[in-house]
């Protein structure tokens, strides 16, 4: 059994990952090849190349759904995944496995270790924030239900955690520092962001807590980082095209907490 889709980063993690928990459900062997990009980043046990035969596909109904066919695949062929499967649901009764198997790089921890120690937090708590702009505030992407994380929501999220953790640390990574810094603030807050897509998911995954706006990549640092997390749950826009193929209670697991 095997997995194909489009996307970067976080959405190639979406898709193993439902590879691994399928497989793992029904006793498969899964497999992606070695040139898949996520082996730039990681050491994945799942990399080698097999050709298969006597295949069948299964795809989505739509994004951001979990689609139960999963659970009642035929034995009788091997299995290609496509799409991009953002759920939780295809793979988190085997969160195990997903963890053993999703190692980054030792190169990159390396890097972020190296971070870490010019923080010194003297074992405060880390709180991981991914804030993504970029593409997701641009017009194009609005009208189609996309939805950035407001200020107030920036303000709630930080208070969340000032009030119910004993002297966080916040490190911010984004894909808009200028934005952030305008509106993160405080003596509590590190821009630590790298530039690197794996350094700054990794940063993300070495946090005790995670405060998410939009984007698979983010879910990932709080899916990797496994304490408490805070999501921006004004996403997509009501009655937009995207809410309609999205289904939150697929998508975020139960007991992140949701604030605008």
């Amino acid at each position: 059994m095997t997995a194909d889709g489009k996307g970067r980063l976080g959405n190639k993690l979406f898709q193993v990952a439902c590879l691994i928990g399928t497989a793992y459900r029904h006793n498969y062997t899964p497999f992606i090849p070695r040139n898949h990009r996520l082996n730039r980043f990681l050491d994945l046990k799942e990399a080698r190349d097999i050709h298969m035969t006597n295949t069948a596909s299964l795809g989505e109904r739509k994004a951001m759904a979990y689609n139960s066919k999963v659970e009642t695949l035929s034995h009788d062929k091997n299995w290609t995944l496509n799409g991009y499967f953002q759920s939780w649901k295809y793979f988190h009764h085997c969160r195990h496995e997903i963890i053993s198997s999703f190692k980054f790089k030792q190169n990159t921890k390396r890097k972020v270790i190296e971070i870490l120690k010019t923080v010194n937090a003297k074992g405060r708590p880390l709180i991981g924030v991914h804030i993504r702009r970029g593409d997701m505030s641009t017009s194009s992407e609005m009208k189609r239900g996309y939805n950035v994380a407001t200020p107030e929501f920036i303000t709630k999220a930080f208070s969340y955690f000032r009030n119910n953790t004993n002297k966080p640390l916040f490190l911010v990574v984004s894909d808009d520092p200028r934005w952030c810094k305008a509106h993160a603030q405080g003596p509590d807050v590190i821009y630590a962001g790298t530039g690197s897509p794996e350094t700054d998911m990794v940063l993300l995954t070495f946090c005790n807590h995670t405060i998410i706006t939009s984007g698979s990549f983010g879910w990932w640092g709080a899916y990797f980082s496994g304490g408490k997390t805070v999501y921006f749950s004004d996403f997509p826009r009501k009655g937009s095209w995207l809410a309609s193929i999205y289904n939150r209670d697929d998508y975020y697991l139960p007991e992140w907490i949701g604030m605008q």
